[in-house]
This record gives structure tokens, sequence and C-alpha cells, in this order.
């Protein structure tokens, strides 16, 4: 039952953040395969900010978008 319940809670605090920070329920990019790819970002940028122990998704949002070299030493450099 507690596991049931953490994963309710885990599916809720994802969509809050897709649509609180990123807006998703205000997107109206809904033809062809817009949408999917749309998601698959948001998704990967969720993941990479929980990654590197982000909590605040709008204020890290907000300071890679001022400095785009603190964005790429976040992401660091592709394994080729």
């Amino acid at each position: 039952m507690a596991d049931a319940f953490r994963a309710r809670i885990e599916k809720n605090t994802v969509h809050w953040v897709r649509d609180e920070t990123f807006g998703e329920d205000r997107c109206q990019v809904r033809t062809g395969h817009a949408p999917q790819v749309h998601a698959a970002v948001r998704n990967s940028a969720i993941n990479r900010l929980r990654s590197c122990k982000v909590i605040q998704f709008a204020a890290e949002l907000r300071r890679n978008s001022w400095n785009s070299l603190r964005l790429f030493a976040m992401l660091g450099k592709p394994k080729l």
C-alpha cells in the first residue's frame, strides 16, 4: 500500500513540475510529432535537473537562461 501511495505522489509531482514550470497544459502544439517531441524535451530537462540534485526547477531554469556557460557546464561534455 505504501508503494502505491509513493508512486501516486511521484506521478503528481512530475505532472505538477511539467504543468507549472514548463506550462504543459497551456502548450498549443497539437499536430504532427511536435507534442511528443516537446514532451521528450521536457522529460529530458526534468531528468537532467533531478540528476544534478536540483530542488527548485523554475529558479534553476531561469539561472541557466541568463548564463548559457553555466548551462553547458552543467550538461558537461558529450561522450563520443
